[in-house]
């Protein structure tokens, strides 16, 4: 159950975060994955229908899964942190 590419982190950019184009309530861009995870251990508990498209996965295959089989453990690292930072 292994993707055909790796998932890795994207220099996030938000000069331009004004002009994107939030039309459609309730959904999620095209070349993008929603992912809800059980914390601490980022089991898969619910993902978006596209990752066959994206991922080479079928959305059924990817539920009750660890995150970690689909992205480094740099990103897993990075995710751990922000998660646990308090407001």
């Amino acid at each position: 159950m292994m993707p055909r590419e790796s998932v890795t982190p994207q220099t996030v950019d938000l000069t331009n975060c004004d002009k994107e184009p939030i039309h459609i309530p309730g959904s999620i861009q095209p070349h993008g994955i929603l992912f809800v995870l059980n914390e601490p251990q980022l089991e898969i508990l619910q993902v978006s229908s596209n990752t066959f498209d994206l991922l080479g996965v079928h959305p059924q295959d990817l539920l009750q899964q660890p995150l970690r089989n689909l992205v480094d453990s740099t990103t897993i690292d990075s995710i751990q942190r922000c998660i646990s930072v308090e407001f």
